[in-house]
Order: C-alpha cells, then structure tokens, then sequence
C-alpha cells in the first residue's frame, strides 16, 4: 500500500508522520522501490528497529493477545490497530494468515477462556 503526497502537502503533513512513526526508536527509515500500477516509484518506509526493546520476535497467540488487548496509546487501542491493518491488507489482496487469525481472534468477545 503506497500513499502518495502532492510535492506542495509535504511540508503539512510530513512533520506530523515523523513524530508519529519515529519518537519511539521503534521503526527506522528506509527508502524503497514500489511497483504500482503506474509503473515503480520511490518510497519512505517505517521497518520495525529489530535491535529497538519494543520489538519481540515470537510470543504465544494466547500471550500476544492479552499483550494487545491491554495496550492502547496516543493514537488509539492497540486492538484497533491490529483489526484495521488485517482489515487494510486484506483490501489490497495481501494475505497474512497469522495477522488475520490473530485479528479474528481480537474481534471475539473478550473472553479469558478464549486464549486457553
């Protein structure tokens, strides 16, 4: 998914992208090469900082779900997040089978038994 800006927008909204992606030390800024219909374009990227203490490589389904049930910040629950990018992805025709089960299950009554 590729979200282009006009030249003249990105003074208004580039700033506000930064702070959102970048205050944490989470994710590191890569350019790359996009296909999209119109041919390859150039792209800024967020990747996840895999050196950063916020990334975990592997948690249970059951433990990633209380995790992401619990968490919420500035921009919203955690839970939202994760349903609207499966959601998003989904859309476009890129399928994640862990994101979606994983969205599927957060969609479920918030129900302890659910995770056992």
């Amino acid at each position: 998914m590729v979200y282009r800006l006009a030249g003249q927008a990105v003074p208004d909204y580039f700033p506000a992208l930064w702070e959102r992606e970048m205050s944490t030390g989470a994710y590191l800024p890569r350019w790359i090469n996009c296909a999209t219909d119109e041919g390859l374009v150039r792209a800024l990227v967020f990747v996840m900082n895999r050196d950063n203490p916020a990334y975990i490589r592997a948690l249970p389904d059951a433990e990633l779900l209380a995790i992401v049930r619990r968490a919420s910040g500035r921009y919203g629950r955690c839970t939202e997040y994760v349903v609207q990018t499966a959601q998003a992805l989904r859309a476009a025709g890129i399928r994640d089978a862990r994101l979606d089960r994983i969205a599927r299950r957060l969609e479920e009554p918030d129900d302890p038994q659910v995770d056992n």
